[in-house]
């Protein structure tokens, strides 16, 4: 099949998105849409000042054969690195388990930042960022793309990775069906604390996963290869937490989380240079059925994400391909 006989979209610039994309660039014409002004979707990163913070995906593994070969060849290209961190579970406030992380369990993170591996992906493609698709629209065998009522082009097949309740907004009312199963998958929030500061803590670990409280989550991201050296502290709350505060005011969180992360590390921090909160809608996948991508081949349509499986970047990588194979086989 000879490149250009089939004009792709794709909506979403996260890894599933960007896997699509550079896999199907070999093979047809792709253009991918982004709603935000950057790649990775919860492969975030975000520069305030001097400080940078993962207040997303705070590192991924591999434990299937086909995504630790897609991260081996990109390591060599310098875009992932393992993080060896010296990790802890804190349970009530007290430490239970520490380890580090070694070459026998590889914990890698984009580098420098958590989006260079999307961003990599991305750099020789059509990548329209900043771009919200509000409407698609069936016209016999093509695909209308609508954005603020301007058809930004007609496609022979659309693939869409973004969360499950953005993609039921912008489907049409006639695929029901798909919605229905769509709208099965919910989607948890998360809120993402930021905070830099001028001096380190005192700290003997600089990865931890929390139990029994508001946090689920801590990490000194300063502590990952090629980061900015500027003490950089991540805290991730509970979805569930999260669930229940989604709507309070911002400052609110802000102060709760703060007060929450001071008590676990028993230590107060004293006039951050910046504090800052994310507020993750579509953080992670509250349960799994068991179908790992979604096609159409009549309407030349494919669906793909993490939330197909299991919220990681491995399962969002793995969705992606899963649908990548039968799509390119039909190509």
């Amino acid at each position: 099949m000879k490149k250009g006989l089939y004009k792709i979209a794709i909506i979403g610039a996260g890894i599933s998105g960007m896997n699509c994309a550079y896999q199907l660039s070999k093979f047809a014409d792709v253009t991918v849409f982004e709603k935000s002004r950057g790649y990775g979707g919860r492969m975030a990163t975000k520069s305030i000042g001097e400080f940078q913070f993962d207040h997303g995906a705070q590192f991924f593994t591999a434990k299937t054969k086909i995504f630790q070969e897609f991260i081996d060849s990109f390591q060599e290209k310098g875009v992932i690195q393992p993080w060896k961190a010296n990790f802890v579970e804190i349970n009530n406030g007290q430490i239970q388990k520490n380890r580090e992380w070694n070459e026998n369990h590889k914990h890698y993170v984009g580098t420098p930042k958590m989006t260079s591996l999307c961003r990599y992906l991305g750099q020789n493609l059509n990548v329209e960022l900043n771009t919200k698709i509000n409407k698609l629209v069936k016209l016999n065998h093509k695909w209308e793309i609508i954005s603020d009522e301007s058809c930004l082009g007609t496609f022979d097949w659309l693939i869409i990775t973004i969360p499950p309740q953005q993609a039921i907004e912008i489907l049409p009312a006639s695929f029901f069906n798909y919605m229905e199963q769509i709208n099965s998958y919910k989607m948890q929030p998360c809120f993402s604390l930021m905070i830099g500061v001028k001096n380190s803590l005192q700290l003997d670990w600089n990865a931890a996963i929390i139990k029994n409280s508001k946090l689920s989550w801590i990490s000194i991201d300063n502590t990952k290869p090629l980061r900015n050296l500027k003490y950089s502290i991540v805290a991730l709350s509970t979805n569930k937490w999260a669930r229940e505060n989604i709507e309070k005011e911002v400052e609110d969180i802000k102060n709760s989380l703060l007060l929450e992360l001071e008590k676990i590390i028993e230590q107060n921090i004293y006039k951050p240079m910046n504090i800052d909160i994310h507020r993750w809608r579509y953080a992670n996948i509250e349960k799994q059925y068991g179908v790992k991508y979604i096609i159409d081949y009549s309407n030349r349509l494919g669906i793909c994400g993490d939330w197909l499986i299991r919220g990681t970047i491995e399962s969002a990588f793995l969705s992606s391909t899963y649908l990548l194979h039968k799509i390119i086989n039909y190509l």
